[in-house]
């Protein structure tokens, strides 16, 4: 007999497979590269230089599993030489939808939280002297 598995999603749980996608697609470069195919496609040299302080493996490993989660394609262009480039499905467009909004607050945001950082460590170190 087959079942299914039909609970309702939990990203608490260590084992849910929504907390496993959560984590591939929240992580620094996978953001960059879903908005960065937001308007066209892109080659992996033009992502490359974009994507300040990727490594080609970790590019490539990003790539790799934003088209195993189909967020994104992978198409050959039978030119010669033969270029690759990538886009986004229209999941991975659906996506980048929600995921604008987020980067908009960070914009907004990330001066407010550094100041706060910077006041931690000076508190830190005035805690130090005083002991």
């Amino acid at each position: 007999m087959h079942t299914t598995n039909t609970s309702t999603p939990n990203i608490y749980k260590l084992i849910c497979p929504s907390r496993q996608l959560l984590s591939r697609i929240g992580d620094k470069w996978s953001v960059m590269v879903l908005l960065e195919l937001i308007e066209e496609p892109k080659r992996f040299g033009y992502l490359k230089r974009t994507c300040e302080g990727v490594s080609q493996k970790m590019l490539t490993q990003t790539l790799r599993q934003l088209e195993i989660d189909r967020l994104i394609t992978r198409s050959v262009i039978q030119e010669k030489p033969l270029q690759v480039q990538y886009s986004l499905t229209t999941l991975g467009l659906d996506l980048t939808i929600h995921l604008r909004p987020l980067v908009d607050w960070v914009h907004n945001n990330f001066q407010s939280i550094n100041e706060s950082k910077v006041n931690s460590k000076l508190l830190e170190t005035e805690n130090v002297w005083n002991y």
